[in-house]
């Protein structure tokens, strides 16, 4: 199994962006499902962002374009962590995905404890699975030693602006109010 996460910036998929506090933002996770995915006694997808709030209810896992049957949390759970979340799967509903790689896509908002230095905000994804396979039936992994992560990260940035309203000779003008936009393409909603 393998896991690649990416964001989206101005609809191109990359390893890093640029985003303002407050922003929502577009996340992909492709998780790679192995072929004995049925034999597994564990497999799930952490998400553990910094400096972001994901929208747990935004989290959507697909095969291809088609987002995947769910009901009654068959195939896989969704639960909050923190800021992040977990998709815990069930591998022996999985049979149908083996060897096929699945994308989870949710939504994450800047929020307002973000890094504003050339750190950026991680947002890091886990994916842990169980190395031995069900024997005698067995549920969950002896330990955690049983268990094997592959992990991929993104990293959102964000800056601080300071601006200083001078006259033509640069000195500072005392009690000067204006207003600061951001830019954005005509027909945008809000």
């Amino acid at each position: 199994p393998d896991v690649d996460k990416k964001v989206e910036k101005n609809g191109t998929w990359q390893e890093a962006a640029d985003y303002s506090v407050g922003d929502s933002i577009n996340y992909k996770i492709d998780v790679t499902i192995p072929e004995n995915i049925e034999r597994l006694k564990t497999f799930t997808v952490t998400d553990t962002p910094t400096g972001l709030t994901d929208k747990v209810d935004s989290v959507v896992v697909k095969d291809g374009d088609t987002a995947i049957a769910n009901e009654n949390n068959s195939v896989y759970e969704v639960k909050q962590n923190g800021n992040g979340f977990i998709v815990k799967f069930v591998p022996s509903a999985m049979a149908a995905y083996k060897g096929k790689t699945l994308t989870i896509t949710y939504t994450a908002v800047l929020n307002k404890d973000a890094m504003t230095t050339s750190m950026g905000n991680c947002n890091t994804v886990k994916l842990d699975y169980s190395k031995n396979v069900k024997q005698n039936g067995d549920e969950e992994p002896d330990s955690d030693k049983d268990k094997k992560t592959v992990q991929d990260e993104t990293v959102v940035y964000t800056f601080k602006i300071k601006i200083n309203k001078t006259d033509e000779n640069g000195k500072g003008l005392n009690g000067v109010e204006f207003d600061l936009y951001k830019e954005v393409t005509n027909g945008t909603e809000n």
